[in-house]
């Protein structure tokens, strides 16, 4: 069984009622669902694929509005369950992008060259990426277009605790409230899920790691 679930995360004009900011959160709790979430039109394709051909129940979770206007070329192709995608190779800091706010992410990741990793399967996580990023960077920042709580980045944050594995991770996403009726840019930027407030957020979480170590470095002297 296939679910493709339309106006993911905020949308806009459409207002607090309509919003898609819980069903990463839900769909998780469902034992067995594939879940996942694509970052542009072409993606969308290959992950209905991947879920129509799936041996289980599968959500495929897509936004309102316009589309990136990438080219299509899934067809009927499909990807491995639970494979994240390599966006760009960075330094220190990893950007895990759930979903449509892959060109925010990808704004905030050039500016402080950080990997960029779009993750697609919110559930089953690529693990093995997870472990990677975990040893080669310094912060691992999750990005998602739904509610904190339950979301793409407690996952993320869960996996690690499993694995005692000490992480820092900085989670971006939607706050604890209803969000307003607006227009979608003005409504990412006050959920800072901008480029520019990803930006200023990943850099204020390495100045309080820097600090938090100064501190620890001189009260061991």
């Amino acid at each position: 069984m296939l679910f493709a679930i339309d106006r993911a995360g905020i949308v806009g004009e459409d207002g607090a009622t309509h919003a898609g900011a819980f069903d990463l959160s839900y769909l998780q709790a469902v034992p067995n669902m594939l879940v996942m979430a694509p970052s542009d039109e072409n993606e969308t394709c290959l992950l209905l694929n991947t879920g129509f051909y799936a041996k289980q129940p599968a959500a495929v979770r897509y936004p309102r509005g316009q589309a990136e206007g990438v080219e299509i070329t899934a067809g009927f192709d499909t990807v491995p369950i639970g494979k994240s995608k390599v966006i760009k190779e960075g330094a220190n800091v990893a950007i895990l992008n759930f979903g449509a706010l892959l060109h925010e992410s990808r704004i905030a990741s050039e500016a402080i060259d950080a990997t960029l990793i779009d993750m697609r399967f919110v559930k089953p996580l690529d693990q093995a990426q997870l472990l990677n990023v975990a040893k080669s960077c310094e912060l691992i920042v999750t990005v998602e277009e739904n509610a904190l709580l339950g979301g793409a980045g407690s996952s993320v944050a869960l996996f690690y605790q499993q694995q005692g594995m000490q992480v820092n991770c900085l989670h971006l996403g939607l706050p604890d409230r209803f969000i307003d009726h607006g227009k979608r840019p003005e409504l990412l930027s006050q959920c800072g899920l901008t480029g520019d407030e990803m930006l200023k957020r990943i850099q204020a979480c390495l100045e309080r790691s820097k600090q938090s170590y100064q501190r620890a470095a001189f009260q061991d002297k």
